[in-house]
């Protein structure tokens, strides 16, 4: 955002005079400014963004959007951060059951599998076969809050078991500047994230430039307990809605009232969510993130891209389209 600067002249001409110079640095400001959007962000998809936000923030235009319909939904996990060797939530459930299954001994009633993956290390197991369980049985019963702050700690100190590096570094700095832009242009940004809605709030405005208010994640069952007159919360067993394909577009509309204007993922679970941005009656931009840089994790997601483009979808080459893949100011 930048200042706002009043002048005061003495007379006539020298205010004449000023408003010259101030339109002339106004001019050349702005289009230092034109050639700085998005600087981490390279070749045609750049293009895309930059021509979208300028047709639909444009008054009067054919294209120009209300600054109150200016809605944007990002996916978190692949989309805004690196989500591999398993995604950050399933990493906290993996540090979790360090801390509640013995060493030695019977498994707690219904995680014999799960601590018994945790003791090989093998977190893939976790994902492939376990996931539901993993990402409910270890946290039954701690608060909500305890849980948020488990979450922050991960965030704040943990490291990628895959390449050594902490995880607050692999946050894609060409997503954050493009969250920023579009605040500055009015858009209200969310998160859609198939990740524990709990697990967003902790992470999401100091890293993710994002008020946790606007998460929708996947929401588990909160059990109410009375203490001393209050009411407090914990996590239960179940899952009430899980954040994931059509349930991502059923959430956005519950939240949104309608579709996002502009949305980002990086899966199968997005997909829906991308359809339902260019559902609507405004112009919409729906954007595929397609991980074939060997800087970070290269993978894909087979016939993915193909079945999406065909509907409107754009696909972005993170080694084509990034400059930077991990933070280094943090």
């Amino acid at each position: 955002m930048t200042n706002k600067r009043c002048f005061r002249g003495v007379g006539g001409r020298l205010r004449a005079v000023a408003l010259v110079v101030v339109l002339a640095l106004a001019l050349a400001g702005g289009a230092a400014w034109a050639g700085d959007e998005l600087a981490s962000w390279q070749g045609p998809a750049r293009q895309v963004l930059l021509d979208y936000i300028t047709a639909v923030t444009t008054p009067g235009g054919p294209d120009f959007i209300p600054p109150v319909e200016r809605k944007a939904a990002f996916d978190v996990d692949g989309t805004l951060i690196a989500e591999k060797p398993v995604f950050l939530p399933l990493e906290l459930s993996f540090q979790r059951l360090g801390q509640v299954c013995p060493k030695g001994g019977p498994a707690p009633e219904g995680m014999t599998d799960l601590c018994a993956a945790h003791a090989r290390g093998d977190r893939l197991a976790l994902e492939r076969q376990y996931i539901a369980q993993a990402l409910t049985k270890p946290f039954v019963g701690m608060s909500f809050d305890d849980y948020q702050a488990m979450a922050r700690r991960l965030m704040d100190q943990g490291v990628n078991p895959a390449n050594g590096k902490p995880y607050r570094r692999l946050i894609y700095p060409p997503m954050l500047e493009l969250i920023e832009l579009l605040h500055e242009k009015g858009f209200v940004v969310y998160l859609c994230s198939g990740s524990p809605n709990f697990f967003l709030r902790a992470i999401s405005a100091d890293y993710l430039g994002v008020d946790p208010d606007r998460c929708i994640g996947t929401t588990y069952q909160a059990v109410v307990h009375e203490r001393g007159g209050r009411i407090a919360f914990s996590r239960g067993a179940k899952v009430e809605s899980l954040n994931l394909e059509l349930q991502k577009a059923v959430n956005l509309l519950q939240r949104l009232g309608g579709p996002p204007v502009l949305a980002f993922g990086n899966s199968d679970g997005d997909s829906q969510m991308l359809r339902y941005a260019l559902s609507g009656r405004r112009r919409g931009l729906a954007l595929l993130l397609v991980h074939d840089d060997p800087r970070e994790f290269a993978y894909g997601h087979d016939g993915l891209v193909e079945a999406l483009s065909a509907e409107g979808v754009v696909a972005v080459s993170m080694r084509q389209s990034f400059r930077q893949v991990e933070t280094t100011d943090r």
